[in-house]
């Protein structure tokens, strides 16, 4: 009987410590399969933080601006008023002769006069025109881009080069998409800049209502209105129709 207790006791001690060991490796695996997932998550994780930096230093593009590409610098050799209908070398003009009333700064839905914008842009004004058939979504692009801007013409313009082109007197720059940096940028150097002949100067007083009319004059013009609601501003010697028969 005595063997036999013996027996019994050294089985269940080699029971014992068969199940402790058998337990201490699953432990161990678990622990294994713990630190080995944890490491996982980190690598995939680290690598997602470390792009969306890499992305939000590159999207934030710091430009000189005395030296945006792409922008060609012209030289303006004539700034008298006149009365012609006048051939300008660049699409859409860049400076030169033009009328004695200049456009109304604001955003128009239609095109406006070479003759009168050229005048807008001797104040220092920026032109930004786009071609009739731009996505509506970048135009909105740009729309964001002038919120609480106040000296600045834009309009549709048939046939230019590029689907965007930003001109200031003897300055102009053809954009592709309305999210290049460089539009901000040609704005911000070039509106009212040393290269106007007379920067600061009113861009209001002058022809058209935005967003529709680009003709009808300010009262204080010194263009006056006929009674059929036209106007003669001298150019190709006839008189141009207007929306409305009342000046601003």
């Amino acid at each position: 009987m005595k063997k036999n207790s013996k027996r019994k006791i050294a089985v269940y001690l080699l029971f014992f410590l068969l199940s402790a060991c058998s337990q201490n490796k699953i432990e161990s695996e678990i622990t294994e399969q713990f630190v080995e997932n944890t490491s996982t998550n980190m690598s995939v994780e680290n690598p997602s933080t470390t792009t969306s930096d890499v992305e939000s230093v590159t999207s934030t593009t710091t430009i000189d601006l005395e030296n945006i590409e792409g922008v060609e610098y012209l030289t303006i050799t004539s700034r008298e008023h006149t009365e012609e209908d006048l051939d300008y070398p660049t699409v859409p003009p860049a400076g030169g002769d033009h009328l004695g009333i200049w456009h109304n700064c604001g955003k128009y839905i239609v095109e406006l006069l070479d003759e009168a914008a050229v005048h807008s842009l001797e104040h220092g004004v920026v032109w930004i025109t786009y071609l009739p058939d731009l996505p509506l979504s970048e135009i909105q692009k740009l729309d964001n881009i002038l919120e609480g801007n106040q000296r600045f013409l834009m309009s549709p313009y048939s046939n230019q080069p590029a689907p965007i082109v930003l001109t200031s007197w003897g300055r102009r720059l053809e954009i592709e998409e309305a999210d290049d940096p460089r539009i901000p940028a040609f704005i911000e150097a070039f509106t009212d800049s040393s290269s106007s002949p007379e920067p600061g100067v009113t861009c209001n007083g002058g022809l058209g209502i935005p967003p529709g009319d680009p003709f009808t004059p300010h009262r204080g013009s010194g263009t006056d209105q006929m009674d059929d609601g036209s106007i003669e501003i001298g150019i190709r010697s006839q008189s141009i129709s207007t929306s409305s028969s009342s000046g601003t």
